[in-house]
């Protein structure tokens, strides 16, 4: 007759109740800690300038012509230094017809720069680009 000995036990340990204990404490402790959650009520202060964000001049680079803020034609480094004189934190966006050279998009953002905006943003339209007109990358 064979006798249970030591190492028979110790491999017969069922883990499922463990793992039920486990479990139990687990949602007992996440239920008491979203029960003891409280909100401290606190008196937020209120900034008159803290709903405004900077003022953006939408520039359009036409092939031809140049808008600022709907208003063309308009000489630009003029637009932009009165913009910067009333604020200094006046940022831009660049939309540029798809037929316009580079250099011209190029030469607006490099007077945008040296008139100090603050950020210079490109509008892009985010979709199948027009393959036949785009150049193959080697």
């Amino acid at each position: 007759m064979r006798t249970i000995d030591d190492e028979d036990l110790i491999r017969q340990i069922n883990i499922t109740p463990l793992v039920d204990v486990v479990l139990v404490l687990l949602v007992v402790l996440m239920t008491a800690a979203t029960a003891t959650l409280r909100e401290i009520p606190i008196q937020v202060p209120t900034a008159a300038s803290s709903g405004m964000s900077p003022p953006t001049l939408s520039i359009v680079v036409h092939v031809e012509s140049l808008s600022v803020d709907g208003q063309s034609p308009v000489d630009l480094r003029t637009y932009v230094h009165a913009a910067i004189a009333a604020d200094p934190t006046t940022r831009a966006v660049v939309r540029a017809d798809g037929d316009v050279a580079h250099a011209r998009v190029v030469g607006v953002i490099d007077i945008l720069r040296q008139e100090k905006i603050a950020a210079v943003a490109v509008d892009v339209r985010y979709g199948t680009a027009r393959t036949s007109q785009t150049p193959e990358l080697q």
